[in-house]
């Protein structure tokens, strides 16, 4: 039943732009990476590239963009009334809603491969050589995706009850600008969602570790994701639409 609801969801957003949105946004970060020049340039160029790439995708767009793609699989049942139409199928309602964050997070997931074959793409043009950073690579990717979690069950649980797309992603563009100063707290830095993205992919060059201890990140990141999908859930369980 999950993956019937997941195929509807795909469905629709083959008739809309947000693919075209999550394609170009990785490459216009690695242009950023490309023209960019690090005050302080760690050992290796590919490190160098990495942190470039993390500084814009970690800080603005992975944040901002987890939160439109939640947002806009909401949108569409909003704007064409179709929640109804979901809700009266042979279908559980928590089938449609595991449905929605499944289909968000593949798509975020799509960014993150996106973004490590831009990066890749980039250094080899710029005819780097060396090895790969191989455990920053995979501990930033991965722990990039895993910090996008909760944003996503968060806005999917603000979208499925506020009709106003505008006005949701408003508030995340707020939300999403003091991320950077709120990110060099220790105390508050982890537990705020826009601050997580870039808590888990940036790192500093003399010890190759983030801000704060990787391992108290990511229990934080499961634990607020566990929340906001079951506070989620139960919401749009009982929401009369």
């Amino acid at each position: 039943m999950i993956g019937k609801a997941m195929r509807g969801e795909f469905k629709k957003l083959k008739h809309t732009n947000i693919i075209t949105i999550l394609v170009a946004a990785p490459m216009l970060t690695s242009l950023f990476a490309w023209f960019y020049n690090l005050p302080s340039p760690p050992n290796t160029e590919w490190e160098s590239l990495y942190i470039k790439q993390a500084l814009l995708h970690g800080q603005y767009l992975l944040p901002l963009l987890a939160c439109l793609i939640a947002a806009y699989i909401c949108k569409l049942d909003h704007d064409e009334s179709s929640w109804k139409a979901w809700l009266v199928q042979p279908l559980k309602r928590y089938h449609v809603y595991i449905a929605k964050a499944m289909v968000a997070l593949l798509l975020v997931a799509l960014i993150q491969l996106l973004m490590f074959a831009c990066y890749l793409i980039m250094g080899y043009i710029k005819g780097y050589g060396g090895l790969l950073p191989g455990e920053i690579l995979l501990r930033g990717y991965i722990g990039g995706y895993l910090s996008a979690i909760p944003l996503i069950m968060l806005q999917l649980w603000v979208s499925s009850a506020w009709k106003s797309f505008a006005g949701a992603m408003g508030v995340n563009v707020v939300l999403t600008l003091p991320a950077i100063l709120i990110a060099q707290s220790q105390t508050y830095g982890p537990w705020y969602p826009w601050s997580q993205p870039i808590l888990a992919m940036f790192f500093t060059a003399e010890n190759d570790s983030s801000f704060i201890p990787y391992e108290q990140l990511v229990y934080i990141i499961g634990g607020t994701s566990i929340v906001f999908f079951f506070i989620g859930l139960l919401r749009f369980t009982k929401r009369a639409y």
